[in-house]
């Protein structure tokens, strides 16, 4: 795939679980990936929640006072749930809108471990950079192998015929804040992405 230029990234939105009920080591994870990546200077934009691995990544950018942008839907806009004391909370109408000021308000988009809303923001990313809508870094964080099933799904529908074979490149899996760093730092632009046969 021919790359161009090199993207200037700033804020990293990330998606993940908002449950309190994970075992421990997704929560570590978690928090070691947000301290290095806040370390670097770089701000969070995330859904918004003081719960699950969403609260642990946003304490982590805090503690050194990094900005935090929460975008959370009204429906979930609870006490005990939605994170108050963050740099900026928006409120939207629905989990549409949540996504697409996400997506806006963000320079990369990183996947730590989640339930069914995870998968269907990062798919949905996916999706958009293949059609061209973005030319953002999207990582899959594979902690623990937890996404390991869903790349290898990727690479069925790529021997399928349903993925080209260089949109797989389109995201990349990483499995340590050292590899998401560096990915992140000499990122560059696909600039020939295509999706049809």
């Amino acid at each position: 795939m021919v790359k161009s230029k090199k993207t200037m990234i700033k804020k990293i939105c990330i998606y993940a679980s908002s449950s309190t009920e994970l075992a421990e080591h997704y929560y570590i994870q978690a928090k070691e990936l947000a301290a290095e990546l806040a370390k670097k200077g770089y701000d969070l934009v995330y859904g918004g929640a003081r719960i699950g691995i969403m609260g642990t990544v946003a304490e982590e950018f805090m503690k050194i006072n990094r900005k935090v942008i929460g975008v959370i839907p009204r429906k979930l806009n609870l006490k005990g749930i939605v994170h108050e004391d963050i740099t900026e909370l928006i409120e939207v109408e629905d989990m549409r809108k949540r996504k697409e000021l996400m997506e806006n308000f963000s320079d990369a988009f990183i996947a730590c471990p989640g339930g069914i809303g995870t998968f269907e923001e990062l798919l949905e990313i996916y999706t958009l950079k293949q059609l061209g809508y973005h030319r953002k870094p999207i990582v899959i964080y594979n902690s623990d192998s937890f996404y390991s099933q869903l790349i290898e799904i990727l690479y069925v529908l790529q021997r399928e015929n349903f993925l080209k074979k260089e949109n797989l490149e389109l995201v990349k899996e990483l499995i340590n804040p050292e590899e998401v760093l560096y990915y992140l730092e000499n990122y560059h632009e696909p600039d020939d992405i295509k999706k049809w046969f």
